[in-house]
């Protein structure tokens, strides 16, 4: 029962009914038959149309009363408690008493009371009860309505007021911004006790309710929209809340506080740019400053989260923040995502089919502002994208702390290019992982020419690097980056020593001083620069043998195109294989094993000699062509006028 007049107003109006009543003590006689006044000023009091009579009790009845003063302004409860104290006034003194207009501090109230039936009616309070003595020193209130107007409040119910212990109880109903329900009060001394309970209510009556509350209690912005705007739910009831209150401090004991309340059909909204979740139902329970909510069956974007753990602590309190614990067995895709992005997380994995056992933890400070995220992806079987990268994994675990991402042996598989364990820390800020990988395989083929083929290469140090789209990824110890982007992907060896024993083309040929770079789009379609040294080659510049090179490649998987930069070599391979040589000499050995070529190859040379390895003998030639399949190899010569011939089959030759 709280009322926004002062107690100074309430000890005020009994110091002028004792200052009347002493006034006219000698005129006992004629208070008997009562006396009226049309007007009576005294200092600072001005009082219109007094009447009092004396029948054992008194009998006053005023039409204004005016008393001209300040006075500070106390709390509601504090007053309330002074005119519950003045109860006993009434009943020892007056049979009847009647104030139509009482003027103080620009306050104006009415009061009646007569037959133990007491009204009271004031800007800020409306009252109407029954008050029943039980005997000298307590009291019976039957409370038939009372309006807290400053708190739009109404209470209903029964009071009990013994003075001699100071204590005071109510039990009853109440109703503000249509919340109903029933509480009970225990005033002792200054120490209020209180227990509350509520009907089914919504969510448009909580936030009126937590509009008006929020302010005067001083509770932060952002726990009041986690109350009633981020969390809202279709059906509420409060199935208690207890605590007390010192109405002469203001101290509300938040620590003992405690309640409970749950709502039915729930939306969670983490943040506005974020879908929401929902939840069949939520408990909250409010414990040591805490206010803890249990989520029963939420989802998010038709996703099944297994835990949903939801608390705010110090509630109440200095140092307010959320905790937000998710357990979940879904895909780690867009919508997930979308709330890791929300608090500043970037976990580069996407999923994009099966399922990962995923824990995340977010503690969030709000004044001032800060976040720590924590979380656990464990990987299994599936498909997913690394920065817009397509890519599979067999096993492994993706963990994180604030921006910082450590992957575990999570296995990275890319189409047939390589299929790895990676192991170390990815910093989300400067988007760089730097650690190591265990590799299983790592294949790259130009159709069925194979320029890396490694198998089982355990802890090489990697470095990934991660910038818009462009994904690159660091082998320092073979000497090779890897370069991911949406339509281009690239594969730079800048060491061949570094890779030949893995790389059947440079075994095959000797190779072993150089560098490779590769770039395709789809891994169907390449092309390429290779730059090689000390090649053991059968071209001759003149007489000097050409041991460096540069090619450009370019193959469809079916077809394969090179030339070296000076265009004075170009190769061709479809179903043949074509050579031309231009401006430089070839040297061929004679040898008695057979040959045995299955592909029709052609040698087409362009002011280019043959020399003889064995005997230095030369056929020079303005043109040449050399045909080779199975065990057949065709010559065919021209020097000006000059025509050459020669033919071998089965060790057996023709020359002209």
């Amino acid at each position: 029962m709280i009322i926004k007049a002062t107690s100074h107003t309430i000890k005020s109006i009994w110091k002028v009914f004792l200052f009347i009543i002493l006034v006219f003590v000698a005129l006992m006689g004629t208070l008997i038959y009562g006396i009226s006044f049309d007007s009576i000023v005294l200092p600072k009091i001005k009082i219109d149309q007094l009447y009092i009579k004396l029948d054992k009790k008194l009998i006053v009845s005023i039409q204004t009363l005016e008393v001209s003063t300040t006075t500070q302004t106390d709390t509601s409860l504090e007053e309330s408690a002074k005119i519950i104290e003045s109860f006993s006034y009434l009943n020892q003194f007056f049979s009847k008493i009647e104030i139509r207009n009482l003027i103080y501090a620009n306050e104006h109230i009415s009061l009646y009371y007569a037959d133990n039936h007491f009204e009271l009616e004031s800007q800020h309070l409306h009252a109407n009860l029954t008050i029943t003595p039980q005997s000298k020193t307590s009291l019976t209130l039957d409370i038939h309505e009372a309006k807290l107007k400053d708190f739009s409040l109404h209470v209903k119910g029964l009071a009990h007021l013994d003075f001699e212990q100071n204590s005071y109880t109510f039990e009853g109903s109440y109703e503000t911004f249509n919340l109903k329900g029933i509480t009970v009060l225990e005033l002792n001394e200054d120490l209020l006790r209180y227990h509350i309970q509520s009907e089914p209510f919504t969510n448009k009556e909580l936030s009126d309710f937590m509009d008006f509350l929020a302010p005067k209690v001083e509770l932060e912005p952002i726990v009041k929209d986690w109350i009633h705007k981020n969390i809202v739910g279709q059906e509420y009831v409060l199935d208690f809340l207890e605590g007390q209150f010192n109405i002469q401090t203001l101290d509300y004991f938040p620590m003992q506080m405690r309640g409970h309340a749950s709502l039915k059909e729930a939306t969670i909204s983490f943040e506005p740019s974020v879908p929401p979740a929902y939840a069949k139902a939520i408990g909250i329970t409010l414990h040591e400053d805490t206010l803890l909510f249990d989520v029963i069956d939420p989802f998010y974007e038709q996703k099944m989260i297994k835990k949903a753990d939801v608390f705010i602590y110090n509630l109440l309190t200095k140092g307010t923040g959320i905790v937000v614990d998710l357990t979940t067995l879904t895909q780690l895709d867009a919508s997930i995502h979308k709330i890791l992005h929300a608090f500043n997380i970037d976990v580069p994995i996407t999923q994009t089919s099966g399922k990962t056992d995923a824990h995340v933890k977010l503690d969030i400070k709000f004044l001032p502002f800060d976040i720590n995220a924590t979380g656990t992806f464990k990987l299994s079987p599936s498909h997913f994208n690394l920065s817009g990268a397509p890519m599979k994994t067999r096993s492994g675990e993706v963990s994180f702390h604030n921006y910082l991402v450590t992957l575990k042996r999570a296995n990275l598989q890319y189409k047939n290019l390589f299929d790895i364990d990676a192991t170390g820390d990815f910093d989300t800020q400067k988007s760089r992982f730097d650690g190591f990988v265990d590799i299983h395989a790592l294949l790259l083929q130009f159709g069925k020419t194979e320029l890396l083929n490694a198998q089982k290469l355990p802890r090489q140090k990697a470095l990934f690097a991660i910038e818009n789209t462009t994904t690159t990824m660091q082998l320092p110890e073979l000497n090779t980056t890897i370069i991911f982007e949406p339509k281009n992907n690239q594969f730079i060896l800048n060491d061949l020593s570094k890779i030949a024993t893995i790389s059947p083309l440079m075994y095959e040929n000797g190779l072993e001083k150089g560098s490779v770079s590769v770039v395709t789009q789809d891994f169907e379609t390449f092309t390429s620069k290779l730059i090689l040294h000390d090649v053991n080659s059968s071209l001759l510049d003149k007489e000097t043998p050409v041991n460096d090179f540069e090619i450009y490649l370019s193959t469809n998987t079916k077809t394969l195109d090179a030339h070296t930069s000076d265009y004075k070599v170009a190769l061709h391979v479809d179903d043949e294989i074509s050579l031309h040589v231009k401006d430089l000499n070839l040297l061929i050995s004679q040898s008695d094993k057979p040959l045995n070529i299955p592909i029709k190859t052609t040698i087409y040379g362009e002011n280019s000699s043959i020399i003889d390895a064995n005997s230095s003998k030369k056929i020079l030639s303005d043109r040449y062509t050399i045909t080779l399949l199975n065990k057949k190899v065709h010559v065919e010569s021209k020097k000006r006028r000059c025509l050459f011939f020669h033919t071998k089959k089965d060790n057996k030759k023709t020359q002209y």
